[in-house]
């Protein structure tokens, strides 16, 4: 018996032959080994592209929840801010209304315009306004003050300190103990300007 391949028939000549082809390396050619290379760069930097482009997205949307809650909490300041200051403003007006309605209480009756004891008190206010009522002679020099009190003025004279004076010739009613008779002794119509106190 020989050894070459007519000892084999025509099947088994083929597969022994299939067999060698395959156990053989493939060559790639620089050709295209150069195109691989260059598809792997590309969708490399393509990933990295991706990958940036997904970090200033997460950064930008970390930004804007950051400002947001910035500018949330900045309107909620000056919301509760807002609220605190009406809130004061409306206790100020209260208790400038509350002291107001006090002081008009305690007002004495003002007399009749025959009443022999009667003397009409002209104020003359900081704005340049004037007040009139009648006072009793008898009445303290306090009643002056509460009615100025008691009016809304241009000041206000629950935290204002003014006096009730005269400036010619000058005179202050800065006893309030006294009576208006003993300030004004002998007349029937004063005029008296309310004079802020600056100091």
């Amino acid at each position: 018996m020989g050894f070459g391949m007519e000892a084999y028939d025509d099947g088994q000549t083929y597969q022994a032959f299939n067999v060698g082809q395959q156990g053989r390396t493939r060559q790639i050619n620089p050709e295209d080994q150069e195109r691989i290379e260059r598809d792997r760069i590309l969708r490399q930097m393509q990933q990295e592209e991706f990958k940036e482009v997904e970090r200033k997205i997460l950064e930008q949307q970390q930004k804007q929840a950051e400002e947001e809650r910035i500018r949330k909490e900045k309107a909620d300041q000056e919301e509760l801010e807002r609220s605190q200051r009406e809130e004061e403003e409306r206790n100020k007006a209260k208790n400038k209304e509350t002291f107001r309605q006090q002081k008009l209480a305690s007002l004495p009756v003002e007399p009749a315009e025959n009443d022999p004891e009667a003397i009409v008190v002209i104020f003359r206010l900081p704005d340049g306004n004037r007040e009139e009522r009648r006072f009793k002679t008898s009445d303290k020099a306090q009643a002056l003050y509460d009615y100025v009190d008691s009016k809304e003025v241009v000041f206000d004279s629950s935290t204002v300190r003014y006096d009730l004076m005269q400036p010619r010739p000058f005179m202050c009613v800065d006893d309030k103990e006294k009576t208006i008779g003993e300030y004004f002794e002998g007349s029937n119509h004063e005029v008296i300007h309310v004079r802020e106190l600056t100091e």
